[in-house]
């Protein structure tokens, strides 16, 4: 993994709402029932920007979809006051929502997109919902390689911590997976607007609670993004029907049974191996953005 302040992006997820069912989708939309889903307080989300002023990389405004955020003007314009140059403001949509309404805003605010509708530019999804821990419990992976292939997870290696109403978080899909199934709350971005210089070992507790809940850091099979199936393991399933899931409800869902799926990777020890590449390119990339030191 890498220190936070190494990422060239950290999100703020504004809403779990969508207008679309991505297979495996990050941010488990259509999992949440009514009362679970939130728009972010606009108050928090100042907080959130405000925790951000002196990170270096990016910072972005995700969702769910951002755009239906009933206050999402208001969010520009907090974003906009607090962060000045443009190309550190990001935006994560599909360009549906209310992305037409407000799309003169969008481009005067946002200098960093991200704008995929999953549909007409398919992408593959890891199967998230497959719990790690499950493919510990039956020999498919020992707790040894567990550690190596979470230490080096492409999802916290290339991509972002996250602010959600319930705090701060390593890692966007960490953060996310906190909400879901209702674990500890994150850093309080208040009492530590510096959070995002913690270290990797100040990990350590959200690891060990959400990665083994996780399977992005394994090379299991993907799902293109338009089916509107989700993997799942039987431990992340028995949690889902708890939380009275609307997806599983929906009979959305394909319980995972098969083992690593190595069709694409030359050796296991890839992942592991390329580390220190993987992370100075990172900073290589980071350092080309404008306004980098």
């Amino acid at each position: 993994m890498i220190n936070i302040q190494e990422m060239k992006i950290i999100q703020i997820d504004v809403t779990n709402i969508c207008d679309r069912s991505c297979a495996n989708c990050t941010r488990f939309c259509g999992h949440y029932r009514p009362e679970k889903n939130y728009f972010m307080d606009v108050d928090y989300y100042e907080k959130a920007v405000i925790s951000l002023k002196d990170f270096p990389g990016v910072v972005g405004m995700i969702g769910g979809e951002p755009t239906l955020h009933p206050r999402f003007p208001e969010l520009c314009e907090i974003l906009n006051s607090h962060i000045k140059e443009k190309w550190r403001k990001g935006l994560w949509s599909n360009k549906s929502g209310k992305f037409k309404e407000h799309k003169k805003l969008i481009y005067e605010t946002f200098g960093h997109f991200n704008l995929n509708d999953h549909v007409s530019h398919d992408i593959s999804h890891t199967p998230i919902l497959v719990a790690s821990e499950d493919m510990i419990r039956d020999g498919i992976v020992t707790e040894e390689d567990w550690r190596k292939y979470t230490d080096n997870c492409w999802v916290q290696i290339t991509w972002s911590a996250t602010i959600t109403p319930k705090g701060a978080y390593f890692c966007e899909v960490a953060g996310m997976l906190n909400y879901l199934f209702d674990g500890n709350d994150g850093w309080d971005i208040e009492k530590e607007p510096d959070w995002w210089k913690k270290k990797v070992p100040e990990y350590a507790e959200q690891i060990e609670w959400a990665c083994r809940k996780c399977g992005c850091q394994l090379p299991l099979r993907p799902r293109v993004s338009s089916d509107t199936i989700d993997d799942v393991s039987q431990s992340n399933l028995d949690r889902l029907v708890a939380t009275g899931s609307p997806k599983i409800k929906r009979s959305e869902y394909e319980l995972f049974t098969e083992g690593l799926d190595l069709s694409q990777v030359r050796n296991v020890d890839w992942y592991w191996d390329h580390k220190g590449k993987i992370v100075a390119l990172l900073k290589r990339l980071r350092s080309r953005l404008p306004g980098s030191k």
